[in-house]
Formats: structure tokens, sequence, C-alpha cells
């Protein structure tokens, strides 16, 4: 329960769920428009990026759930926190070898998606580093 009073309360531009959210919208978006990735790159290079983004968001998601509340679920929060940002590690990976190996997948083209992975990425540190003092 919040120490804050309901009155009190303030929407937070601070939730790394709603950006891992838009960030899985904006890649498969992205990957299923034939401008930016054509059906023969989808299987073998779209369908990683997707998963990668799906796998993300569930890390967000398990992580931000788990209550901070005993030694074990603080500690398996944590390992939650940090498989998302090695998450997003491994999506930009990904992304940067679609620029290289397709012709059609260019940096303006992922500047939204970039955005919201570097976003995504903050939000991840904060939210370890908030964990690191509470534990």
């Amino acid at each position: 329960m919040s120490q804050v009073y309901l009155r009190h309360r303030r929407e937070t531009a601070y939730d790394p769920v709603d950006t891992a959210a838009d960030l899985q919208d904006e890649v498969t978006d992205y990957v299923m428009n034939e401008k930016y990735m054509p059906k023969k790159w989808r299987y073998l290079i779209g369908k990683g990026i997707i998963d990668k983004c799906d796998e993300l968001l569930d890390n967000v998601i398990a992580a931000n759930e788990t209550w901070a509340k005993g030694k074990r679920n603080m500690e398996l929060r944590k390992e939650l926190w940090e498989e998302a940002y090695k998450n997003c590690k491994q999506l930009d990976r990904k992304l940067t070898r679609a620029m290289k190996v397709v012709p059609t997948v260019t940096a303006k083209s992922l500047n939204n998606i970039a955005d919201l992975l570097y976003k995504e990425e903050g939000f991840l540190i904060q939210k370890k580093n908030h964990d690191k003092e509470m534990g």
C-alpha cells in the first residue's frame, strides 16, 4: 500500500511497462511494413526482433508485478530488471544487424524505435538502482 494519500498521487512519466508496450507496437508495425522490412527478410531478421520485444515486455511486466518484500522477492525482481536490460541490449544489436543486412532498414526509419529503446533502457537503470537502494 502506498504511503501517499490518494488525493496527492500524480501520474508519473516513469513507466517502463508502458514504454516497453509502445516499443513492442512500434517494432511490430515497422517489421510488418513492406516499405521497411520486405517479406523475404521478415522470417530471418524480423521475427527475431519481434520475439525480443515480446521477451522484453514479459520481463518488465514480471519485474513490475513482483512485490519488493522479502529478500527472495527482491533478488527475483532484480534479476528480472537485469534480464529486461539485457533484452534491450540484444534488441539494439538485432536492429543494428537489420540496418547492415536489409537495404530498406535505415537509421532514420528506426528513429522512433531507437528513442523508445533508449528511454526504456534509462527506465530500467533507474528501476535497478532504486531496488538496489531498497534492498
